[in-house]
């Protein structure tokens, strides 16, 4: 399983900029491919991603930057998008000034009520044991989860009660193993 990138501080650097301690290096490029970075999105499951760019979103700053006040761009704090589970994946300078980007994963809150009532820690992908067949969590419905089967070639959703006859594997960090039954 991938490890998925999460929110992390922001600590910038003296000059202002900053990067996510597990943002990838994509062959030590600057300029990374469309194709691969669009890949490197869906396979983290980051579905939203927006550039803010200091001109538009603090101007005064940008002014003075411009000037040639280097503490225009580090005093900048990027203004957060709408909506909720974003965090930033870098902050840096360019030819057309100085950029933040922004990244979302989908958050189904469904994952939350479940955890918190059942005492749980699923999310999408977590591998899950039912009746003797391994598979993913793939989603939720109503207070069921569903899950996908290793060895279903059609990758059906199979929907059950979270706590009924369940062994999860939790992510990094977590128990191994955890098994349910009431």
């Amino acid at each position: 399983m991938t490890h998925l990138i999460q929110p992390a501080p922001v600590v910038r650097g003296e000059g202002g900029f900053w990067y996510h301690p597990d943002f990838p290096e994509f062959d030590g490029g600057e300029v990374v491919p469309s194709q691969l970075w669009k890949a490197w999105l869906k396979d983290q499951q980051l579905t939203g991603e927006q550039t803010i760019f200091l001109e538009g979103d603090a101007e005064e700053l940008f002014n003075r930057y411009m000037e040639g006040d280097l503490d225009g761009f580090t005093e900048w704090q990027p203004s957060k998008p709408a909506g909720e589970g974003w965090f930033i994946l870098c902050i840096f300078d360019t030819e057309d000034g100085p950029y933040c980007t922004w990244v979302q994963r989908h958050h189904d809150p469904m994952f939350d009520y479940i955890n918190q009532t059942y005492g749980l820690k699923i999310q999408k992908d977590t591998v899950a044991h039912f009746k003797g067949r391994k598979g993913r969590v793939t989603k939720t419905r109503a207070a069921y989860v569903g899950i996908v089967f290793d060895d279903d070639p059609i990758r059906k959703v199979h929907w059950c009660h979270p706590t009924w006859e369940v062994v999860y594997e939790y992510q990094e960090g977590a128990s191994p193993a955890v098994e349910v039954q009431l």
